[in-house]
């Protein structure tokens, strides 16, 4: 159970990493590579960016709200947008994703990247909770 649960999310978070690494992050785009990522959300997904994040907006509820309030707006944050694992750490039907935020400043194309880590609950198989750390000031001064 604990071998195919870490399967998932790196499989997942590998799916993710490809969606958000695309140039245009354009609904089509994300549509036609994301049928993965969003199979693997249960539909009930609460979905939490950190407070302070550019994209935060309170909790996404389900796939579709987690495709228009994250992946459609990682253009705010800047050019190549792409969230790079380096651990997975899992803990029963919890799974820690350490990693960096990487991108570049989409005026000056200066790169950027900051620490993350991303905090799933796997329920059944299917992500049920996702919840993000990272620096947001730093996040914020980075794309001003």
């Amino acid at each position: 159970h604990l071998f195919a649960t870490r399967y998932r999310i790196d499989l997942f978070m590998q799916q993710q990493l490809e969606a958000r690494t695309c140039d245009t992050c354009g609904k089509d785009h994300l549509l036609g590579d994301a049928p993965a990522d969003l199979g693997a959300m249960h539909p009930e997904i609460h979905w939490n960016e950190a407070d302070g994040f550019p994209l935060y907006d309170g909790t996404f509820v389900g796939p579709q709200a987690v495709v228009d309030g994250v992946f459609m707006r990682l253009r705010e944050i800047g050019d190549n947008f792409a969230a790079v694992p380096a651990e997975i750490v899992a803990d029963g039907d919890t799974v820690a994703v350490l990693g960096d935020y990487t991108w570049n400043h989409p005026t000056s194309g200066d790169p950027a990247e900051v620490k993350m880590v991303h905090v799933w609950t796997v329920t059944d198989g299917l992500l049920t909770a996702f919840q993000q750390h990272t620096d947001t000031a730093r996040v914020r001064d980075l794309i001003a």
